[in-house]
């Protein structure tokens, strides 16, 4: 799934997070984790933005398996050029230990025109 943004804005995008056919799968009980990094080598530590629930996912629907993740202002500051983030989102079941990678993905981040604060 291809996400934008503007960098240093404040975004917010819905994850559906379905099985194989395109059922719903069941948030109740789970651990959600999107990472975000220049490339797929690129080591964990190294991510762009890394979000987990309560530090940036919500899950707003856990039965119909539907989260949103939110990429703060902070995030994407230090980004000033145009920039391709790949992204995932692991589901982990903390009792199984079971990981699913849920949803993959670009995430492009465009620099705003106007990097001021300072009202003209």
């Amino acid at each position: 799934m291809r996400l934008n943004m503007v960098r240093g804005d404040r975004a917010v995008f819905e994850l559906a997070i379905r099985d194989a056919v395109g059922d719903a799968l069941s948030l109740a009980g789970k651990e959600l984790y999107f990472t975000a990094k220049t490339a797929v080598s690129d080591l964990d530590a190294d991510a762009v933005i890394v979000k987990a629930i309560a530090t940036g996912i919500v899950v707003t629907d856990e039965a119909g398996g539907i989260a949103e993740v939110t990429i703060d202002p902070a995030d994407t500051e230090d980004l000033t050029a145009e920039t391709t983030l790949v992204y995932d989102v692991e589901m982990r079941d903390p009792v199984t230990s079971d990981v699913a990678t849920v949803v993959l993905g670009t995430l492009i981040v465009v620099p705003d025109v106007r990097q001021g604060t300072v009202a003209p």
